[in-house]
């Protein structure tokens, strides 16, 4: 799960190098990955019919799963790095990939780029793997507005947070 660290951090970078940024969000996440083998610890098939010569398979990912995270998380790595995409050692919802940084948290994802050119190809590689809906330049975030001022400055904010307290 990425962290404000981070999140500080791709905005630090993209002030420094003047880079550009693209957020995107992955619409029914955990449905888009293939579930993994197993049924979940304690399943009985009694409960979902009284026959025993039925069988239940699982070929998607579901929400209420207690490991639905982890098949999306393991899935979309190993599709970033079929890209050549490098996982970092240290924050692992970060990836990169020459001059493009990615910050992944759960369905949303940071991409940021030296070029606003080269935002268009991973954009258009996760559309066509995944269904995500492109939300343009960083604006918002999780919730906290992101707001980048003519004097070089960029300022973190939850208007939404201070209106409910």
């Amino acid at each position: 799960m990425v962290q404000w660290t981070n999140i500080r951090l791709v905005m630090t970078l993209t002030l420094i190098q003047g880079w550009h940024t693209r957020q995107l969000d992955f619409v029914l996440t955990y449905l888009q990955a293939e579930v993994e083998g197993k049924l979940p610890k304690g399943f009985r098939l009694s409960v979902v019919c009284s026959h025993t010569t039925h069988v239940l398979k699982l070929s998607k990912n579901i929400y209420w799963l207690q490991q639905a995270g982890r098949v999306w998380n393991i899935h979309l790595d190993k599709v970033l790095v079929r890209w050549g995409y490098q996982q970092s050692n240290v924050y692992p919802c970060l990836y990169f990939c020459k001059n493009i940084l990615q910050a992944i948290y759960i369905d949303d994802c940071i991409l940021a780029a030296k070029q606003e050119k080269e935002l268009k190809k991973p954009v258009n590689e996760l559309a066509a793997e995944f269904e995500i809906t492109d939300e343009g330049e960083m604006d918002e975030y999780l919730g906290v507005k992101i707001e980048k001022r003519k004097d070089g400055m960029v300022m973190l904010y939850q208007p939404y947070l201070i209106s409910q307290i």
